[in-house]
């Protein structure tokens, strides 16, 4: 009697146990993020670090050219004005031939779409050169 009591006392437990266990293990997932995350700064810290102190000075500097950064965050307007395309190819309205044609370059050289740019992005790009170029000005 005894031995069939307690093996039914361990089993009830045991399932109860694992019930419990069950329950929380969905509940560790924002510890494995914050460990990560700590991970994360810990080494941007460490190579910071080191940087700073003369032992990784042969890292490559990369400047890759970015998109402006427009004040305006409504869009384009239906039809480019010229501010818009000095804008987008961050040079001034009055830039000679060869300012726009060297910025046309470098975003596209950043943004085309064979290269896994956004074809949009691409086209404003070019509509930009074009509109600030009078036409149909080649690269």
């Amino acid at each position: 009697f005894w031995l069939k009591f307690c093996s039914g006392c361990l089993a009830s437990r045991a399932r109860s146990v694992m019930a419990l266990v069950r329950s929380r293990a969905p509940q560790a997932w924002p510890v494995v993020l914050i460990g990560v995350g700590v991970g994360a700064l810990a080494a941007r810290a460490g190579v910071r670090a080191l940087v700073s102190s003369g032992v990784l000075n042969d890292l490559p500097s990369v400047n890759m050219p970015k998109m402006p950064q427009f004040k305006d965050h409504r869009g384009f307007d239906k039809k480019m004005t010229a501010k818009e395309a000095a804008q987008i190819l961050n040079v001034s309205r009055s830039a000679d031939r060869q300012v726009i044609q060297n910025a046309h370059r470098k975003l596209m050289l950043a943004n085309h779409p064979d290269n896994g740019g956004s074809t949009f992005i691409a086209t404003k790009v070019n509509e930009a050169k074009d509109k600030l170029l009078g036409g149909g000005g080649g690269d």
